[in-house]
Order: structure tokens, then sequence, then C-alpha cells
């Protein structure tokens, strides 16, 4: 690394050295009648990606997370969402850089 690069910081792969990140999918099922104001809950997370089904009354949610820590946290935020009837995980994984 040269005299001027910046190091990194964050969780690390305790096997590999390299930088995790955790990256989960969901699909949510809002209350009825409730889908642009879970949309609108939704977007206020910084580590979400809203996506809306164009022919299903659903939503798929990308999140992204340092750590299981800060995951869990802003899980545990999601699913106190009054507009949230449901939420379903689709995959999981943690990717290195």
């Amino acid at each position: 690394m040269g005299k001027n690069a910046k190091k990194k910081s964050g969780p690390r792969c305790s096997i590999c050295e390299t930088f995790t990140m955790h990256i989960k999918s969901y699909i949510a099922y809002p209350v009825q009648g409730l889908k642009e104001q879970l949309i609108q809950e939704l977007q206020t997370f910084e580590s979400c990606e809203v996506i809306p089904a164009q022919n299903e009354d659903i939503l798929i949610i990308v999140s992204e997370a340092e750590s299981i820590q800060k995951e869990e946290q802003m899980l545990e935020k999601i699913n106190e969402l009054k507009s949230l009837q449901f939420l379903s995980m689709i995959a999981g994984y943690n990717t290195n850089y």
C-alpha cells in the first residue's frame, strides 16, 4: 500500500481479510391499501432500495449493511412499520471487496 493510500475501515472477512457487505433481498407485502405509504416509509432507509412490482401488490426490497448488528437493527425498524403486513427474505449473501 502506498504512502498516500487510504485504508478501508469496516468489517473484515476472518478468512481472507477482505471487507464484507451483507446484502439481502425481501418481498414485502403491504397492508391492503397502504402500498404507497410503505414505499415512502421504506425509502427513508438509506441502505434499502425499493422496487414495486408492476403486476402485484408487493414490493421487492434490496438491503445492504456493513455488519450483522446494523442489518438486524434495520430489519427491526422495518418490521415495526404499520403499513407492512408481512416480510419474507428471498436471498442473502455477503460480498467481499
